[in-house]
């Protein structure tokens, strides 16, 4: 089930630590980047891709063309399930780093498109 605590668990196992020499990558959310270790995410891959599968059918490739990052703080359901932005981006880079998740526009390009916009509003796509 889609929730914080998932969420942050999951984030937490998967990040780098100082002083590990695992095979990396960093993945570039709204706010912040992680550097994640490969193996771990790997591990984690079928329980991110459920999380990922709770999201509103709007955010879903086969629905459309992705949705507001600010609004994936509510489930399928309707139920509000983070408690906060940085658990929004955490779930995020998750699943970018899954290969799952993309932005419509990478971050750059849609600040040079449309300097005024609230970063937080960004579109999101599900695969």
């Amino acid at each position: 089930m889609l929730n914080s605590h998932e969420v942050n668990e999951i984030y937490r196992y998967a990040k780098a630590r100082p002083g590990e020499d695992w095979a990396s990558t960093t993945v570039y959310g709204m706010a912040f980047n992680t550097r994640f270790e490969n193996e771990r995410i790997e591990e984690q891959r079928s329980h991110i891709l459920c999380l990922l599968d709770e999201l509103p059918d709007c955010y879903h490739e086969h629905n459309g063309a992705g949705w507001r990052f600010l609004e994936m703080d509510r489930d399928k359901y309707g139920h509000q399930w983070a408690d906060n932005h940085i658990t929004l981006d955490r779930f995020l880079q998750l699943g970018i780093g899954t290969g799952k998740v993309t932005l419509v526009k990478p971050r750059g390009q849609l600040l040079d498109y449309m300097p005024n916009v609230l970063i937080f509003d960004h579109p999101v796509l599900v695969a």
